[in-house]
């Protein structure tokens, strides 16, 4: 009986922490976002788990931004049909995470993707994103299939440009996020922090990003 109620509970809508976790997507909404169930049940509660982990490190105030958090095997964008690993809906406070047994990238996604919602929602990161602009040394090539393309691979001219990584390059959002995700996620910090001794802009911008989740009230 204990395991017919726990798979009911993986099922369908598991609430945690105030958010609403979702296996999959049932259909593909009017967003276009297409998201398939988790299969494997244990794969699926391990995530869930990585979902309460992230939210312990956001206060109440950030958190009210996210309705809900959809689990899936796999994400494509309905319009030119896209692969991606992780996205979201501003217009409903959706977050999406691919997620699978090889790779376990789970926070790394949510704060990623958590990150747009805030710029979205927060009205005065349209003046961080100017300043961003005023710091690189070149303009946002807006090629997301290109750098994508590239992986996390370190591009020493590109640094020196003010960019972490090839991703950062396509524009103001995408820069923010990997500054951001990688200022948080445990085990990423340090390669901000080794960026940041060499390269001037990358610093200015990791204290930025600090400063913006720090005053705006976002972290605990």
């Amino acid at each position: 009986m204990k395991k017919l109620i726990f798979i009911f509970c993986l099922l369908f809508a598991v609430p945690a922490y105030s958010l609403k976790i979702y296996n999959g997507l049932e259909d593909v909404r009017t967003n276009g976002i297409g998201c398939s169930k988790v299969k494997n049940f244990g794969l699926y509660s391990a995530r869930v788990d990585e979902v309460a982990k992230f939210k312990k490190l956001y206060t109440k105030k950030a958190l009210k931004m996210i309705r809900r958090v959809h689990l899936c095997t796999r994400i494509r964008i309905e319009k030119n049909d896209e692969w991606v690993r992780g996205t979201y809906d501003e217009k409903d406070g959706s977050l999406y995470v691919e997620v699978d047994s090889k790779f376990n990238d789970t926070r790394m996604s949510l704060h990623h993707e958590f990150s747009s919602l805030l710029i979205h929602y927060t009205p005065h990161a349209k003046k961080l994103e100017q300043v961003f602009k005023l710091l690189n040394k070149t303009s946002y090539n807006y090629d997301f299939s290109k750098q994508a393309a590239r992986g996390w691979i370190t591009d020493k001219i590109q640094r020196k440009q003010g960019f972490l990584y090839p991703y950062s390059s396509t524009s103001f959002e995408n820069d923010f996020n990997v500054i951001a995700t990688y200022s948080i996620t445990d085990y990423l910090k340090h390669y901000v922090r080794y960026a940041s001794k060499r390269h001037e802009i990358i610093k200015i911008k990791a204290l930025l990003v600090k400063d913006f989740y720090r005053s705006n009230g976002y972290l605990r």
